[in-house]
C-alpha cells in the first residue's frame, strides 16, 4: 500500500479530497508545519510526499539529508509561476501542478510512481547483492552473510571472498589471487593465500566444499 505525507497548510487539503484518497488504497498524513513535516520525514520513509504552500523549494535544499533514497516529491503550488516550478524541479521535485488534480487522477499517479520506485529498488537490490547458495555477499555495505547469519570477516577475507564470487567456476592461480588482492609489489609470497583461504573455509564451516583446492594451481569457487 503507498504511504503519502501531505505536507501544507491542512485546509489546502479538504477532508473529502482526503478520504477519497484513503479509499484508493492510499495511506495520507497530513502535516501542517515545516517542523512537523521535518518530524513525520525523520520518523516515517514515506513512498510519495506532496508539498504545499507554506513550504517552498528551500525546504528541499535544507531537508536532503531526511529525503531518503527512493522517495518521490510531488508540488502543489496553486498560482506558481514558471520560475516557481523551475525552481522545486531543480531541488529535486518529480512534478510540480498548479491545480488541485482530480483525485482518481492523483492516486493512479501515485502508485504508478510507487511501482517505478520498487521495480528500481528491486533491480539495485539485484545489482548490489551477489549470490551462491546460501552465501550472500552485499558489496555496497561489505557485509556476508551464510544462512542468514553474518560472518565476521577480516578486511582481506572478505577482498578474497569477493574475488572468488567475481570469478566463480574459474580456476584462479595463487598469483592471480596475490595480485588482485595484495599488488605486484606483494613480498609476502603466494602461501599467504593458503592461509587466507584456511581461515575462510573455517568461517564457512558447513559449507567449506564450496572453496576448491585444485592442486598444482590454486583454487576455484563452486556452487555446492
Amino acid at each position: 500500500m503507498v504511504s503519502l505525507l501531505w505536507a501544507g497548510a491542512q485546509s489546502l487539503l479538504p477532508l473529502l479530497y482526503l478520504q477519497q484518497l484513503r479509499a484508493e488504497k492510499i495511506v495520507v498524513e497530513n502535516s501542517p508545519n515545516v517542523l512537523e513535516t521535518r518530524r513525520l520525514m525523520s520518523e516515517k520513509n514515506y513512498d510519495i510526499i506532496v508539498l504545499a504552500p507554506p513550504l517552498k523549494p528551500s525546504f528541499l535544499l535544507s531537508s536532503r539529508n531526511l529525503l531518503k533514497k527512493g522517495r518521490t516529491i510531488l508540488v502543489y503550488l496553486p498560482g506558481c509561476t514558471l520560475e516557481q516550478q523551475l525552481d522545486f524541479y531543480r531541488q529535486g521535485a518529480s512534478e510540480v501542478f498548479d491545480a488541485l488534480p482530480d483525485v482518481r487522477l492523483l492516486a493512479a499517479k501515485c502508485k504508478a510512481l510507487y511501482r517505478v520506485r520498487v521495480f528500481e529498488q528491486n533491480r539495485e537490490h539485484q545489482e548490489l547483492v551477489m549470490q551462491q547458495g546460501p552465501l550472500v555477499l552485499y558489496p555496497q555495505g561489505r557485509k556476508v552473510t551464510l544462512d542468514g547469519e553474518e560472518l565476521s570477516l577480516t578486511p582481506k577475507e572478505y577482498d578474497l571472498l569477493l574475488y572468488m564470487l567475481q570469478n566463480q567456476n574459474q580456476v584462479l592461480s595463487r598469483e592471480q589471487i596475490v595480485e588482485a588482492l595484495w599488488g605486484y609489489a606483494f613480498e609476502g609470497g603466494v602461501r599467504t593465500v593458503d592461509t587466507h583461504m584456511k581461515s575462510l573455509r573455517k568461517k564457512l564451516k558447513g559449507h567449506a566444499g564450496m572453496l576448491q583446492t585444485v592442486w598444482g594451481v590454486g583454487y576455484q569457487l563452486k556452487g555446492e
